[in-house]
C-alpha cells in the first residue's frame, strides 16, 4: 500500500500525506469513545506510519553514501526511539492534567502543523536535488602540491570534466585563490 500510494503522490505528497494521515487518526481517536472507531483510528495511524517509514527510510537510504548508513541511522533512531519515553512520560502529566482527549488533540494539531511546515520546506525539487547529488558525489582534487598548502576543490563528475583531467593552470591557481589558508575537504575524504 505504502508503495502504490509513493508511487501516486511521489516524495513530497508521501511526506505530507502520512503525516496528514496520522493527524487524522489522532482527530478520530480525540473525537470518539467506541471503541469500533478508535480501532479505526488506531489502523489508519499504523497505515501512516507505515507508510511514514517506507518512504523516509528509502529515500535515507538512496541519498546517504553506503559508509555513513550505520551512523545516520543509528542518529535517526537515537532521536526517534530515544525520544518515546520523554513523550510518554510528557503524555502522561498531559493526560493526568487534561485527559486523554486533551492529549490526542494536541497531538492531531501538532501534526497537521507539521504537515503544513513540511509542505513548505520539502517540494520535489529539493527530493530530486538531493537524490542527483547522491548519484554523482563529488570528488575532491587536490589542487596546490606546494608545501604548507593543502588547498582543495570539488568537482561533480561529469560537469566540466575537461577541466578537471586537464587541471589548468588557470584553474589551479583560481582554486588556490579561493582556499589561501589551508582549507581542507570533509574529514571523511582526508
Amino acid at each position: 500500500m505504502a508503495a502504490w500510494l509513493h508511487r501516486r503522490l511521489g516524495d513530497q505528497g508521501s511526506v505530507v500525506g502520512s503525516i496528514l494521515l496520522m493527524s487524522a487518526a489522532w482527530a478520530l481517536l480525540a473525537a470518539t469513545g467506541l471503541p469500533v472507531v478508535a480501532g479505526a483510528g488506531v489502523a489508519l495511524y499504523g497505515l501512516a506510519a507505515v507508510w511514514w517509514n517506507v518512504v523516509t527510510v528509502s529515500f535515507r537510504q538512496a541519498v546517504v553514501p553506503e559508509r555513513l548508513q550505520g551512523r545516520v541511522n543509528s542518529a535517526y533512531r537515537l532521536v526517534s526511539w530515544g525520544t518515546l519515553s520523554a513523550g510518554a512520560a510528557a503524555g502522561g502529566v498531559v493526560v493526568a492534567q487534561l485527559g486523554l482527549r486533551a492529549l490526542y488533540t494536541a497531538a492531531a494539531v501538532v501534526l497537521l502543523a507539521l504537515a503544513a511546515l513540511a509542505w513548505r520546506l520539502l517540494d520535489a525539487g529539493s527530493f530530486a536535488a538531493a537524490r542527483t547529488a547522491a548519484a554523482h558525489p563529488r570528488k575532491w582534487v587536490r589542487l596546490d602540491r606546494s608545501a604548507g598548502h593543502r588547498c582543495y576543490t570539488s568537482e561533480v563528475p561529469g560537469r566540466h570534466a575537461g577541466r578537471a583531467r586537464r587541471r589548468s593552470s588557470e584553474v589551479e591557481q583560481a582554486a588556490h585563490n579561493r582556499c589561501v589558508g589551508g582549507s581542507s575537504p570533509p574529514a571523511a575524504t582526508r
